[in-house]
């Protein structure tokens, strides 16, 4: 008989256990390469690998990524996108263009981020607007009472009157 699975093999079998894999699974699969010889042995544990592999990274690729999101409008015309990995670089990025004097908002998951917009309240509403437009992220800070960035009155509700003004 073989060597068996290398001892990687079995570390990132068990990171799979944790993450809600079936531990009958991962054993049925280890034992069938444990019952392997010679060189399809080797090229079993070497293909088993690197699919392990790719399968940590896509798993740790979702844990990582909160789905942060920085909007900023750069030059005058422009409007930029960046996907952020993680919270605290999208925070970095946030100040960072806030003390440029740069309109930038924050987005995580389709939300405006703790309402986290800086720049001239036109340019805010603008941006969340065309990001809204776009399906990119929420009204925000927009639609809510008391923000400095509220274009709606709560006043103006609708009258039920469908015919326009004038």
């Amino acid at each position: 008989m073989g060597g068996g699975v290398s001892k990687h093999t079995k570390q990132s079998w068990e990171e799979f256990s944790s993450k809600g894999v079936k531990d009958s699974l991962i054993k049925d699969i280890v034992e069938s390469l444990d019952s392997l010889e010679g060189a399809e042995e080797k090229n079993a544990v070497e293909v088993v690998n690197s699919t392990l592999a790719e399968l940590n990274e896509k798993i740790k690729g979702d844990t990582d990524a909160p789905g942060f999101a920085i909007l900023k409008i750069v030059r005058e015309s422009k409007i930029k996108v960046v996907d952020v990995p993680r919270k605290k670089k999208a925070v970095e990025m946030f100040k960072k263009a806030t003390k440029k004097g740069a309109t930038v908002i924050m987005v995580k998951d389709g939300k405006v981020h703790e309402n986290k917009c800086s720049g001239d309240p036109a340019k805010v509403t603008f941006l969340i607007g065309v990001a809204f437009g776009k399906g990119w992220t929420d009204l925000g800070p927009l639609n809510n009472e008391g923000s400095d960035f509220c274009i709606f009155d709560e006043d103006e509700g609708d009258d039920g009157d469908d015919e326009p003004d004038g």
